[in-house]
């Protein structure tokens, strides 16, 4: 019955999501909100490099970031044109995310798959407000805030397919103190990215889409698949700590 409920207020949030995204667009002939001329795939990634202050961090030579920002490029540019505003589309990967632990309860596998789409749409809203020069202060904030969220969600359906709550929280704990070092050496003048570490988020997704796939495909040991995750989880934030701790050092000190 708890299921059904759940379930049911997912799809009605999903609907009420989907029309709020067509009518709450930007003008289109209105001065100062039309949608301005996009750039192609290289200049998204000059653009970028701005928007993230990581003047030193090319896209074009890092395979996995040129692949990620590419992925989001093609998925943004039409949201762009349809003038759907960037905090519709992080309430949307949110929404996603918030998915995963009811799909979870029954088809892991499908969770799992939920959960890497939920991630990689993660970075279609800043693409979409960077492509529309509609980045703020306020979408930041909401952005991070949303993606806190959203690994609370990934970290909730190891607990749902098996795995100790205790572990998992301390996945989620891991990750908090991981991105709260982060800002703070951020507001004490570090550079928004500052360092890449081991514990960035695609390595705390794939640890979660690991476990899902690990209780589908050995039912007999979801509890042990989704431990596994989980501590491999707090190992990569502990050496995420290590390696941002001596960046903080060697900048701040």
């Amino acid at each position: 019955m708890t299921l059904t409920l759940v379930t049911l207020a997912l799809l009605a949030s999903g609907i009420a999501l989907s029309g709020t995204a067509f009518v709450t667009r930007w003008p289109a002939a209105s001065t100062g909100t039309a949608t301005p001329e996009l750039p192609d795939l290289v200049g998204w990634f000059a653009r970028w490099q701005i928007q993230h202050r990581a003047p030193d961090l090319d896209p074009s030579k890092t395979v996995v970031l040129r692949l990620f920002l590419t992925f989001t490029y093609r998925l943004a540019t039409p949201l762009a044109r349809l003038r759907i505003r960037p905090g519709v589309v992080t309430l949307a990967g949110l929404w996603l995310a918030c998915t995963v632990p009811t799909i979870a309860t029954r088809w892991p596998a499908i969770a799992a798959v939920v959960c890497l789409f939920s991630s990689l749409v993660d970075g279609v809203d800043g693409a979409v407000a960077g492509l529309t020069n509609r980045a703020s202060a306020t979408g930041f904030v909401l952005d991070s805030f949303v993606d806190r969220l959203a690994e609370l969600a990934f970290f909730g359906a190891l607990v749902v397919v098996g795995g100790h709550l205790s572990l998992a929280a301390g996945g989620w704990a891991a990750v908090i103190l991981v991105e709260y070092v982060r800002a703070r050496a951020g507001n004490a003048g570090l550079d928004e990215v500052g360092v890449v570490t081991v514990a960035e988020r695609p390595t705390r997704v794939l640890c979660v889409v690991f476990g899902l796939l690990g209780a589908a495909f050995m039912p007999a040991h979801a509890r042990t698949a989704a431990d596994g995750a989980a501590i491999i989880a707090i190992a990569t934030a502990v050496v995420g700590l290590a390696q941002l701790g001596r960046t903080i050092h060697r900048h701040l000190s």
